[in-house]
């Protein structure tokens, strides 16, 4: 009973973070159409160490399951920044993405 309740709860984690990482795919799709592959690059760097830190802080320190759960917060976390921070760029570039005014807008230009 135990190890069904324990790998209920690692799903639980995994599939969140696994959602949030399906919906950081457009980002950095946009993040190189915008031209930000700079910033991604040291996003990515950063990322990377935040979730080898979390692995290593959690095998050190921390049971398997608390583990888990820290490394599924940290890429919940720096995916949501990511999202975010993507959003806003393109806001920045488009002004207000209304999807009416950008079909309207592109379908003129090809006119």
């Amino acid at each position: 009973m135990a190890r069904t309740w324990l790998s209920s709860e690692y799903a639980g984690w995994i599939v969140l973070w696994l959602m949030v990482a399906f919906c950081n795919v457009p980002s950095v799709l946009f993040a190189r159409v915008l031209r930000k592959q700079k910033q991604l690059f040291i996003y990515e760097f950063v990322q990377l160490m935040f979730r080898a830190a979390s692995l290593l802080i959690g095998g050190l320190y921390f049971k398997a399951h608390m583990t888990v759960i820290l490394f599924s917060v940290v890429v919940i976390l720096s995916n949501s920044i990511l999202i975010i921070w993507i959003a806003f760029a393109v806001k920045h570039v488009h002004g207000n993405c209304d999807i009416d005014v950008l079909q309207n807008k592109y379908t003129q230009e090809k006119k």
